[in-house]
Formats: structure tokens, C-alpha cells, sequence
């Protein structure tokens, strides 16, 4: 592929996570995306990692792997001097992304409206946790609270994931976003403003679940014993066995090393007779070790 954003300029008023891995799929793109960070207080990604010596120079592996192929500034949007010379930057600037708490920068003239004024031309990407409006508009957020509150970590049976996705997913939804407005853009000649929250986009990524339990009809029901995990003697398996097929072929499959398998099972036609079954194949599935009957051992000491 070629680099195609190579005469793309983008203000990179992001912090964290979500929105520096959202402005980095330009740079890799060929993007000229220049993060700006406040004198006093740079992005704290920068000092964490495994590395010490590297996050004391502020080049921490948890800003590295996000930072590749942009540069950096630092600016005191704070100040008159900081906002004049800001402003002149976006005059020449295709996109501008940032993840403030919601109204931060429009508190500093800095908003959409304000800068509209100065570039129509503009598109303004503003990444938050809970959107523009509601009761949490103004709450600050992370991937953690997002899983909680969007319903990821109950459907995870109560614990949260290892990775921090929903950063990942609102970034990749952010970049989707942005292409699609430079797209319009290049028809209308026009910018825009893209509002792009965390729990949206947490909430989109559980679109099966959240129908579900918003539609009338109610039930309750396991997940399919094919798509889960199970505990082994030698660890934990995870199979993708999903569709009624695919569960009949991992019976026959079974069957064929050797295991003692219930023929009931492989007959799965269709996805009711999947879930009717689906109980009894995870107890089937589970792992019970083998424990030798007691006494047994002293009785074959007895008798040596």
C-alpha cells in the first residue's frame, strides 16, 4: 500500500491511550501527525513500562508502541501565547484529534465553533468516555470503567479482560471515522465534527448482547459449550467448535482418538438442539481428575 494520508497534517491532542493509537494508524499512514502536549504535564504514557531508564526520559514502551513516525511539541494552551500560536497551526491543519474531558478545550476557546471559524476545512475528532451529554459527559474514563459500566466485565463472568480493548476499538473507531470525513470532505469541501465515545463504541462491540436484552422476549440460556474453555491436564483449552456442525465434526473428531463419547451429542442439526444439549456437553467437557479409590495404596503395600 502506498502512504496514502502522506499530505494529511494532524494536531495530536491526545493523551493515553485510545487517542494516540487512533492518530498513530495515520502516521503509519504517512500522515504528518504532531502530538502536542502541555509543558508541565506530557502525555503519562510516557513514563510507563518495563523499562525505568526509559520511562525517567519519558520514552516509556507504553508511549513508544503508539508514538512511531510523529513528532512532538510542547504548547501552554493555557496562555494567550500558547492559544495564538495554536490557532495559527490550525489555520494549515486537516485534522485535529483530541480526548480531553468533555468541554475542556471549549472552556478555552478552543472548540469546534471557534476554530470552524478559523478552518472550515477542519475536521475535529473529540474521543470521551461517556459522550457529549448525560449525567457522566464530564466523568473522566478508562478502558476499566468503560468494561464495567458498559456490561463487558459482567459478561466476562465478572472479571476484566487483560487487555485493554475498548482503547484499542474506540481508536480504531475514531480513525474510521476520520477517513470517512476526509472522504466527504474531499465531495463537500466541508468539515465536520466527530463525537466518538468509549461506551458507545464498548456498547456497539456487545451489539448481540444488548438487543438481546433489550428485546421482549426473554431467555436464559448458557453460552454454546463449542465457544468456551476448558481445564485439562496439561492447561486450559479453548475450543471453536460454534455451529451445529462444527459440533457434530469435534465429536467424530473425539471419537476418533479414542474418547468414550455420548452419541446423542453429534446429533445437532440445527442451533435448538445445539442449546438443549449444551449443558450436558459441558459436563462432558469438564475436566474431573482421576483420584485412586482410598486405601487402594495401602492395601497393594499389605499384599507386597
Amino acid at each position: 500500500m502506498t502512504r496514502p494520508f502522506e499530505n494529511i497534517r494532524i494536531l495530536d491532542l491526545t493523551h493515553v491511550l485510545a487517542g494516540p493509537f487512533s492518530t498513530y494508524q495515520f502516521a503509519l499512514l504517512g500522515a504528518d501527525v504532531i502530538k502536542v502536549e502541555a509543558p508541565n504535564a506530557p502525555d503519562c504514557a510516557r513514563g510507563r513500562g518495563p523499562d525505568g531508564n526509559l520511562n525517567n526520559d519519558l520514552r516509556g514502551l507504553n508511549y513508544q508502541v503508539q508514538a512511531s513516525n510523529k513528532r512532538a511539541m510542547t504548547l501552554d494552551l493555557k496562555t494567550d501565547k500558547g492559544r495564538s500560536v495554536f490557532k495559527k497551526m490550525v489555520k494549515k491543519t486537516d485534522v485535529l484529534v483530541e480526548n480531553y474531558r468533555t468541554g475542556a478545550l471549549g472552556s478555552l476557546g478552543l472548540g469546534y465553533d471557534e476554530l470552524n471559524a478559523l478552518n472550515p476545512k477542519l475536521i475535529y475528532c473529540s474521543l470521551t468516555g461517556y459522550g457529549d451529554y448525560g449525567d457522566r459527559a464530564m466523568v473522566n474514563a478508562y478502558d476499566n470503567t468503560i468494561q464495567a459500566t458498559s456490561g463487558i466485565i459482567e459478561q466476562s463472568g465478572g472479571h476484566k479482560p487483560g487487555v485493554s480493548f475498548v482503547d484499542y476499538a474506540a481508536g480504531y473507531n475514531a480513525a474510521f471515522a476520520i477517513s470517512a470525513a476526509l472522504h466527504q470532505r474531499n465531495t463537500t469541501g466541508k468539515g465536520t465534527h466527530i463525537s466518538s465515545s468509549m461506551l458507545e463504541v464498548a456498547m456497539t462491540m456487545m451489539a448481540p448482547e444488548a438487543a438481546a436484552a433489550l428485546h421482549p422476549v426473554k431467555i436464559k440460556r448458557d453460552k454454546e459449550a463449542g465457544i468456551s474453555a476448558y481445564q485439562t491436564s496439561e492447561g486450559i483449552l479453548m475450543i471453536g467448535a460454534f455451529t451445529p456442525d462444527q459440533n457434530c465434526r469435534m465429536w467424530e473428531m473425539l471419537g476418533s482418538q479414542g474418547y468414550k463419547i455420548d452419541a446423542a451429542f453429534k446429533e445437532t442439526n440445527d442451533w435448538e438442539a445445539l442449546w438443549e444439549k449444551t449443558s450436558a456437553i459441558k459436563e462432558t467437557l469438564t475436566y474431573q481428575p482421576i483420584h485412586e479409590p482410598k486405601g487402594k495404596m495401602e492395601e497393594y503395600d499389605t499384599a507386597a
